[in-house]
């Protein structure tokens, strides 16, 4: 009974106002799950993927990085190393693989810049390429055991490691020890 009486009592304007402003906040709270939502994917189509790959055709040989990834990467970071001795440049990776038997001969092979690149989705660039020769041959098994540390960040400051062809997510940022990266100029 006194339910009744308290509905009757209402004044119809109050309830339409309180319904409105239910109505309101709910449609508030929606509209900011929506931009949520709507930024975790903008995020999702700037994410950048490099992979690494050995490249082998009748002309030679060699290694391709490619953003696989729909986002731009910045590399920041680009380590050569094996057995924990970092590499310098080329002739350093070619000396001490071969143990000082064979030199460099830029007639033979090309390389690309790595470090402070921007590679776009879908970009390929060349990091080293050998043509075909009997000392190319004999290098090539050589270079397996070498170790490729590629650390790149996306446009949005997310930072990702390339280590033994594994991408994992890093908090910290790029760890840039000048002793260690390739074809560091200071």
């Amino acid at each position: 009974m006194n339910v009744i009486k308290f509905l009757k009592s209402l004044n119809s304007n109050l309830v339409i106002a309180v319904t409105a402003l239910i109505i309101s906040g709910c449609a508030l709270l929606l509209s900011l799950q929506e931009i949520r939502i709507m930024r975790v994917q903008q995020e999702a189509t700037m994410y950048p993927h490099l992979m690494l790959g050995n490249s082998y055709n009748s002309t030679g040989y060699g290694w391709k990085l490619k953003n696989g990834g729909n986002g731009i990467a910045r590399i920041r970071s680009f380590k050569i190393s094996q057995n924990s001795v970092f590499f310098k440049d080329w002739q350093d990776v070619i000396s001490s693989v071969s143990g000082g038997k064979f030199s460099l001969d830029y007639n033979i092979m090309s390389t690309g810049k790595v470090r402070e690149v921007l590679l776009a989705a879908g970009e390929e660039i060349n990091i080293f390429s050998v043509r075909w020769t009997e000392l190319s041959r004999e290098l090539e098994p050589l270079t397996t055991s070498l170790n490729i540390e590629i650390c790149y960040e996306s446009l949005l400051g997310d930072t990702w490691l390339l280590k033994d062809e594994i991408v994992n997510e890093i908090e910290e940022g790029c760890d840039i020890v000048k002793s260690q990266e390739f074809n560091y100029s200071m």
